[in-house]
């Protein structure tokens, strides 16, 4: 009686042991994927503030890029009022001899619209030139960031603290 509990108490220590096994090995595999994950993110102090402000630089270019590129095909596009008005001052100048009075400042301001709508142009040109905005380069700080903050909140710790 006295081996047989004796038994059953090892027995017990032993189930107990094992349980202790397997949770360490369950916490050691999750450790080693936390420090492979880690190290294959690599999180570099100050890179959420650089990206966030990047993004948000690329955000804001985005949507000018949209204005303008809309004021460009408004101005260059298909629906452009330029050729239009350029065909319709020719025929008045070709009319102003027949009424000089009423025609000439009609095609000086006709002319005058035509050229500050070719410099509007010119800007618009000159802008889409300048603003710095990729699609792509967008996208890869947004997947970026956004894997940073995932990380973060897997661990629940500020993205600042995790390990470099």
């Amino acid at each position: 009686r006295e081996r047989h509990r004796a038994w059953r108490d090892a027995e017990t220590a032993f189930a107990k042991h094992s349980a202790r096994v397997e949770q360490a090995e369950r916490e050691g595999d999750y450790l080693f994927s936390s420090v492979e994950e880690l190290t294959k993110l690599d999180p570099q102090p100050g890179e959420e503030e650089e990206l966030a402000e990047r993004r948000a630089i690329m955000m804001k270019s985005e949507k000018i890029a949209g204005d303008v590129n809309e004021a460009g095909e408004l101005l260059s596009g298909q629906g452009s009022p330029v050729p239009s008005l350029s065909s319709l001052v020719r025929r008045l100048e070709r009319k102003i001899p027949e009424a000089p009075h009423l025609l000439e400042p009609v095609c000086k301001a006709i002319d005058e619209a035509l050229n500050s709508l070719a410099l509007a142009q010119d800007g618009i040109d000159h802008a889409m030139r300048e603003i710095d905005f990729d699609p792509r380069v967008l996208e890869q700080v947004e997947e970026r960031l956004f894997a940073l903050r995932a990380a973060a909140r897997k661990y629940s710790v500020p993205v600042e603290g995790l390990p470099a």
